[in-house]
């Protein structure tokens, strides 16, 4: 499993895009704000009323601390919310999370611009020290009072660490403000990360792609290959991928170029064979071809069946057989048929950054398939639909997909783009 807000060794540190900043500001007012799982911030009685867009700005930075907390402790978001400390005479710390040997401490800024020494770091420093020291006069904040006592008996432990968090969305801590956090944490024995807009916008993105799939499955006179890529295959049990089905639904078709169609003629015939001639399924089927991010092969090749453990698993030939096998096996079914059919398994881990989505193409053009399926190859269209998901918009690309909520489809993105040009006198896309 991947570390939480790591950066990827080719993207560059950069300040966020206008367009990066709103998706942000979007993904976070859907998950926090339009929930109420930060709350409106009420006028307090002899002050001043703050504006509506003082107090979003406001509520949209306790947001950030929570995200922050939730994807970096790997805790739901309503429990990152429920570690957010900040608020009036909260001595500069918004959010604290304690793990079995670690406490987080956390500072978030959601404003434009980068963190300054003065005005950001060095009140958070000042937080944290006079917390390390036992000094809490200056906490009287009733969120930190109700968990001053766990915090204090977890500093006091020699054993568990302290890690200074700096969230905010400008590019990085630098000069003068870096050297502040680094000579307090030499100082202190503490540790100290750098969360930016870039590292928030990227985490905030990938909760949207597609979730991988783990499964073991038992394969009957199977064999693989020992070089990369690897590739194993083996006869399968339908009630094996009836369950598999069941439980993830179509995010088993994630990477293939269109999605189980649903009940059709092809579906049917599949549902009459299976249940009419089980012991000849497998001779009459094509087979499935399946690929993952990482394939574990049994030990030896000589036993009739074995284990197989695939992580990262899709789907990218045979969706309508793997529909049909689930349509005519309910979940659950007492009795379900005795048979087979011809899996094939290709690892693609170390095959290079196009070798999944050629599998997928050249597994894909031995039968006649609409040029628009192979649209769901194009990452472009993914991309597209992540980023729209961050507005809680849906779009639908890929053959097979229920449109009946989709906001817009592949179709209408066509067509829009097709109007567009003609409107600019632009017949090229026409051609």
């Amino acid at each position: 499993m991947n570390e939480p807000f790591t950066r990827p060794v080719k993207l560059r540190v950069n300040v966020l895009k206008d367009e990066e900043r709103e998706r942000v500001e979007a993904a976070l007012s859907r998950r926090f704000l339009d929930t109420n799982l930060i709350a409106d911030i009420p006028d307090q009685p002899g002050k001043s009323p703050q504006s509506p867009e003082d107090k979003r700005k406001n509520r949209l930075s306790k947001a950030l601390a929570a995200y922050t907390v939730a994807h970096l402790c790997r805790i739901s978001e309503k429990e990152g919310v429920e570690c957010v400390v900040d608020g009036d005479e909260d001595n500069g710390i918004d959010a604290i999370y304690l793990s079995k040997d670690t406490v987080y401490l956390v500072q978030a800024k959601y404003k434009r611009g980068e963190p300054d020494r003065d005005e950001d770091i060095s009140p958070f420093l000042q937080g944290v020290r006079e917390l390390l020291e036992g000094e809490y006069k200056n906490f009287k904040n009733p969120l930190f009072l109700a968990i001053k006592d766990e915090v204090e008996e977890a500093i006091a432990d020699p054993d568990i660490k302290t890690c200074l968090i700096f969230t905010h969305m400008g590019r990085a801590i630098e000069n003068h403000a870096l050297t502040a956090m680094q000579d307090f944490c030499l100082d202190t024995g503490s540790e100290h990360r750098d969360i930016n807009g870039q590292l928030i916008h990227a985490a905030l993105l990938s909760d949207e792609s597609p979730k991988g799939v783990k499964r073991s499955f038992i394969l009957e006179h199977h064999r693989y290959t020992e070089t990369a890529p690897r590739v194993a295959f083996g006869l399968i049990t339908v009630q094996q991928l009836a369950e598999l089905f069941h439980e993830y639904g179509t995010l088993i078709f994630d990477q293939n170029i269109r999605s189980f169609l649903g009940r059709n003629t092809l579906s049917r015939e599949i549902e009459a064979s299976l249940r009419s001639n089980p012991s000849l399924f497998a001779h009459y089927n094509n087979g499935i071809t399946m690929i993952c991010k990482r394939l574990s092969v049994p030990t030896t090749k000589n036993r009739v069946q074995a284990q197989y453990k695939v992580q990262g698993l899709s789907i990218v030939n045979g969706a309508q057989t793997v529909g049909s096998i689930a349509q005519a096996i309910p979940r659950g079914d007492p009795n379900p048929p005795h048979a087979h059919v011809m899996l094939t398994i290709i690892e693609t881990e170390g095959a290079g950054d196009t070798f999944a989505v050629d599998v997928t193409r050249t597994r894909n053009t031995q039968n006649p398939i609409p040029r628009e399926a192979f649209a769901a190859q194009d990452m472009v269209n993914e991309h597209l639909r992540q980023k729209l998901a961050m507005y809680d918009v849906k779009y639908v690309y890929k053959p097979g997909q229920d449109e009946r909520d989709a906001d817009f489809t592949l179709r209408d993105l066509a067509n829009a783009l097709v109007d567009h040009h003609t409107r600019r006198g632009d017949y090229s896309c026409l051609g």
